[in-house]
């Protein structure tokens, strides 16, 4: 059977002392103290600590002690209660994230708005506006107006007759 590791050994020390491991472990754990001195040693020196403990006498612990502790837990657990918990914020950034880009993608594929509807009205006020005061030697008839994408117009001479 192969030797249990010393690191093994000592970590399962204070369960082997009360008994608490299986008895394979035991078994195993027992022979590598019997051929281990170091182990051994360890196990001596846990073993007359906890005998030197168990000679101190019990002392009765006043009830205010209790009273303080249990007052101070209930304190730490209602201030826990007040923090806020940061385990969302990851999901709400992601989140925003998603959003911003989705708001993003329908401004840049939205349909472009129609131009707004001229009426006759709309040109009649044009050209009173920016002809007046001409002195009158500009003829309607020789006036294109045109609308353009801004909806403002402009001017144009007519082509010549001939």
């Amino acid at each position: 059977m192969a030797s249990m590791k010393c690191e093994r050994v000592q970590r399962l020390l204070a369960d082997y002392s009360v008994d608490g491991l299986s008895w394979i472990l035991t078994r195993r754990i027992r022979n590598h103290l019997q051929e281990c001195s170091f182990c051994s040693k360890e196990y001596q020196i846990m073993m007359s600590a906890c005998e030197m403990l168990d000679s101190l006498p019990e002392t009765e612990v006043p009830e205010y002690i209790w009273e303080n502790i249990q007052r101070d837990l209930e304190r730490l657990t209602a201030n826990q209660q007040n923090v806020p918990s940061f385990r969302y914020i990851p999901a709400m950034g992601l989140t925003a994230i998603c959003l911003l880009l989705a708001f993003a993608g329908w401004l840049v594929n939205k349909p472009a708005a129609p131009p707004p509807a001229l009426n006759a009205s709309d040109y009649g006020f044009f050209i009173r506006t920016h002809f007046a005061g001409s002195g009158g030697d500009i003829m309607l008839s020789d006036i294109v107006v045109t609308p353009l994408q801004d909806t403002s117009f402009e001017h144009q001479e007519a082509p010549s007759k001939g």
